[in-house]
């Protein structure tokens, strides 16, 4: 890429991100300053100065090298129609789908890479990542021995790890014996994505459970070998990039269960009797999850009673009554175990670990719904009813009366949920004039 084209752009980047870290003692030098998101007024200056940029290629670098000085995150891809030119606003949108690509990353005194030239026999108007990307991808249909070598000549450690994930993803969708474990060492090469890949992986592997009405020992008996399968993944990504690997001793097994019952559940019209003594032990609290999203009255607006809601879901799970409602529909998207923009469009965000920072070291918590977690319950019973909570909460427009019932609850973890629950409310409610009422206050101990 010519030279006086490389300074233009850093010289932009320069001028409209008056945001630069203060001057750092020596003794942080080289360490990430902290988490910041790009104003999404700085972010359509710099879309807007893309857009004066004539050439297609070069615009679109300058969009990855955007990304690259973290100082770019896209709300949706409506931003993208700052972009005029066709190539460069379908790249954008492109990337806009990716909803790890808008996230948080640290900005640190290290200077970003230099932006990359596409290299020699791409197709006209491609970027070095998509051209690169595109090579690695076709390799693999193909079955020639390590694709992943054409991600490796990204020199972005954003990109390059963008390359081995969408790759990773493309070989476990191919369904092909071997292919899970191919993409799982391709996960533990994604560098900054590697914790997003395995998920995403996981979760593909999650999708192909049937109704649990048309399973029989064998199906169970693949689920069960899936996980262990999954195990190994997560046994063989020595130090991975995960910031919530100690929420749960099992963290990815977890995910793959988390998904697999909501995909059962999701289809399923009448438990089978005996079904829980059929699955994995460990499956048991996530089929309470999943099938606590259909027990909540679909209009949002009925009274819910705890006991009564209790009562009927084990019913459910004993098999002598069919399921009540059906699933929300917009939580029945592909993978949606894995997509958090899905799950918190209901009446909560997700919940990651560090939201139970403040519960007994010795309690225990497992993956949820959507990228959340969740406490588990002291036993069964216990834990039916903190399913229960969790999902009225998302799918209730008034869950309030519940969960303040709930808050003196026998078991201490159904008690501890609802306090939660009703503490992120009340901060939603402050955000959102969508809700009818504020909780009174957020509750205190």
């Amino acid at each position: 890429m010519p030279k006086i084209w490389t300074n233009r752009w850093s010289a932009i980047l320069l001028t409209l991100c008056s945001c630069q870290d203060e001057p750092r003692p020596p003794a942080f030098e080289g360490l990430a300053s902290p988490e910041r998101r790009p104003a999404a007024n700085s972010t359509l200056l710099l879309l807007n100065e893309i857009d004066t940029i004539q050439d297609v290629v070069e615009a679109k670098t300058a969009l990855l090298a955007a990304y690259d000085e973290g100082r770019i995150v896209l709300r949706s891809k409506n931003d993208c129609d700052a972009l005029h030119d066709v190539w460069v606003n379908a790249f954008c949108k492109s990337l806009s789908r990716h909803p790890h690509l808008q996230r948080r990353r640290p900005i640190t005194n290290r200077p970003p890479p230099p932006p990359q030239a596409p290299p020699e026999g791409c197709a006209p108007k491609q970027s070095a990542f998509e051209c690169l990307l595109d090579r690695a991808q076709m390799a693999a249909r193909q079955g020639e021995p390590g694709p992943e070598v054409h991600c490796s000549q990204l020199t972005s450690p954003l990109w390059r790890s963008e390359c081995y994930f969408q790759l990773a993803e493309n070989t476990v969708s191919r369904g092909c014996p071997g292919c899970f474990e191919q993409a799982g060492s391709l996960c533990s090469d994604a560098g900054l994505y590697r914790t997003h890949c395995a998920n995403h992986i996981v979760g593909t592997l999650a999708i192909g459970l049937p109704a649990a009405e048309k399973g029989n020992a064998q199906t169970w008996k693949v689920l069960a070998g899936d996980l262990a399968r999954v195990l190994d993944l997560e046994q063989s990504m020595v130090n991975p990039d995960d910031s919530e690997r100690d929420c749960t001793p099992r963290g990815l097994g977890d995910r793959f269960l988390a998904g697999a019952m909501v995909n059962l559940a999701a289809q399923t019209s009448t438990i089978p009797n005996g079904l829980l003594q059929q699955l994995p032990h460990e499956a048991a609290p996530h089929l309470r999850a999943a099938l606590a999203w259909r027990m909540i009255p679909p209009d949002g607006r009925a009274p819910l009673d705890l006991d009564a809601l209790f009562e009927h879901s084990i019913r459910v799970l004993e098999g002598s009554s069919p399921i009540p409602y059906p699933f929300p529909r917009d939580m029945m998207a592909t993978r949606l175990e894995l997509h958090g923009d899905r799950f918190q469009e209901h009446a909560l965000a997700s919940r990651s670990c560090r939201a139970f920072s403040a519960v007994e070291p010795t309690t225990e918590i497992t993956a949820y719904v959507g990228p959340s977690y969740r406490l588990l319950g002291q036993n069964p019973s216990c834990d039916m009813a903190i399913c229960l909570l969790e999902a009225a909460a998302r799918l209730s427009d008034t869950p309030d009366r519940l969960l303040e019932e709930a808050l003196e609850h026998e078991c201490p973890n159904v008690g501890e949920t609802a306090r939660g629950l009703l503490q992120e409310r009340y901060k939603r409610a402050q955000r959102s004039p969508k809700l009818d009422r504020a909780p009174a206050g957020p509750p205190t101990k």
